[in-house]
């Protein structure tokens, strides 16, 4: 039986900025474009101690510092075509996303007849690709509504793990992994209106 407690003290501090345009190329075209930046710094500071069940001998004490810094990148673009017809609308759009994970915790492994420094690191970089385009068609009873979307993730990762004296951190546990994902769809709808009633059916 081991009893653990965890005490910390986090710093964490914030920064996002976001710009966007809009362009009215005439009354039946527009275009958007905008992007963001932030960024999130954390400092924690922390002590964790572990004790036998009786709390009369502390076995292990872990001091740690984690630094840690997030950082995200959006770029949006979004263009509309209104034809003549009242609700008959052209919409596409691209949306790219990166965030960043950097993470690096340091602990003061303190034993009761050795001290040593274990350390682990981590670094992740997502990326995700969004494409997506929606037309829209008013009927003389209801609309048709169809459109189609593609999506493409990856997030190479590499995590490290540094132990120092008497560790009970495992080395080979890191390394690098590589997630990936391509998810494309389609779907149509007709939604059928008049006075009394509404119906929809889609795939």
């Amino acid at each position: 039986i081991i009893k653990q407690q965890l005490k910390r003290n986090r710093n964490t501090n914030f920064f996002t900025s976001k710009a966007g345009v809009d362009w009215y190329m005439n009354e039946n075209n527009s275009l958007t474009i905008s992007g963001l930046f932030g960024s999130e710094k954390i400092i924690d500071l922390g002590d964790q101690p572990f004790f036998n069940s009786d709390l009369s001998e502390r076995i292990r004490l872990w001091q740690f510092l984690e630094d840690e810094l997030k950082t995200t990148v959006m770029a949006t673009a979004a263009f509309q075509h209104k034809f003549k017809q009242a609700g008959h609308l052209l919409n596409a759009g691209f949306n790219y996303t990166f965030h960043r994970e950097d993470e690096k915790y340091f602990y003061d492994n303190y034993l009761t007849t050795s001290t040593g420094t274990d350390a682990f690191k981590l670094l992740s970089d997502e990326q995700v690709y969004d494409f997506n385009i929606n037309y829209t068609k008013p009927l003389k009873y209801g609309r048709l509504e169809t459109g189609a979307r593609l999506r493409y993730r990856n997030i190479p990762t590499n995590m490290q793990f540094i132990p120092g004296a008497n560790s009970i951190l495992d080395s080979s546990a890191g390394g690098w992994a590589t997630y990936k994902e391509l998810i494309p769809a389609l779907f149509g709808n007709y939604v059928f209106e008049n006075k009394n009633f509404e119906a929809e059916i889609g795939l």
